[in-house]
C-alpha cells in the first residue's frame, strides 16, 4: 500500500514523532559486478528523484554505504571491489535536492547504521537509504525485531530492482511499526547510457 505525498505530509504535521525510513536497492549491476552500475542502472538512478518526490516526500536525510568498504561480487566475478553502486544510485536524487549523503557506515555495518537511524534527531524525519539488496532485508528484519513486528517480508528475488521498503515508526506509541512495500514501475529502461553529446 502506497502513501502519497499529501498523506505523508499530513502525518508529519499531525504527529511530530513519526519517522519514515525509505529503503531503496541499488540499481542494475554488471554481470561481473565491479561494485558499479550498468548503463541501465544509471538510467534508473536518474529516474529516482522524481519517483521519490512523487511517491514520498523530499527526504530530510540521505544515506548510502561507505564506498571504501569493499564487497566481493558473489553474483559476479567473485572479485572484491570498492562498493560505489548504492552511492551512484542515489547521487542524482541528492544532487537534485541539493543534499549531502551520509556515507559513514559500511554496507554490512548493521549495528552502526541502526544506531544512527534511531537517534532522537531523526524521530520526526524522512530518511532515504540506498543500500545492498540482502542487507536491506537484514536491516528490515532487525528493525522488525526491535518493534516485535511479525509481518512477513515478501520474497525479493535477486533480479528485482523495483522494490522499495517504507518503514513508518510512530514513536508516540509503544512499538508501532508499519511496513509498506512499493514498486518503482519504471518499465523497460534503455540499456544504453545517456548521451553526453
Amino acid at each position: 500500500m502506497a502513501c502519497n505525498t499529501a498523506t505523508a505530509e499530513a502525518e508529519k504535521t499531525s504527529n511530530d514523532e513519526v519517522q519514515r525510513i525509505i529503503l531503496v536497492r541499488h540499481a542494475e549491476k554488471p554481470d561481473d559486478g565491479l561494485g558499479n552500475l550498468t548503463c541501465q542502472g544509471l538510467n534508473r538512478a536518474l529516474l529516482l528523484p522524481d519517483y521519490i518526490q512523487g511517491e514520498f516526500n523530499k527526504p530530510d536525510y540521505i544515506f548510502a554505504p561507505n564506498p571504501s568498504i569493499k564487497t566481493c561480487e558473489l553474483h559476479g566475478d567473485g572479485e572484491c571491489y570498492s562498493y560505489v553502486r548504492p552511492l551512484v544510485t542515489i547521487a542524482p536524487t541528492a544532487i537534485q535536492y541539493g543534499m549531502p549523503i551520509n556515507t559513514q557506515y559500511g554496507w554490512n555495518d548493521f549495528e552502526g547504521i541502526l544506531d544512527e537511524l534511531f537517534l532522537d534527531k531523526y524521530r520526526n524525519a524522512d530518511l532515504l537509504l540506498a543500500w545492498e539488496h540482502i542487507s536491506i532485508e537484514v536491516l528490515v528484519t532487525l528493525i522488525k525485531h526491535r518493534f516485535d513486528n511479525v509481518d512477513p517480508i515478501p520474497e525479493w528475488p535477486n533480479s528485482d530492482y523495483d522494490t522499495v521498503f517504507e518503514l513508518i515508526i510512530d514513536w508516540s506509541k509503544p512499538r508501532d511499526l508499519t511496513i509498506n512495500v512499493h514498486k518503482q514501475k519504471f518499465g523497460d529502461m534503455s540499456t544504453e547510457c545517456p548521451s553526453t553529446k
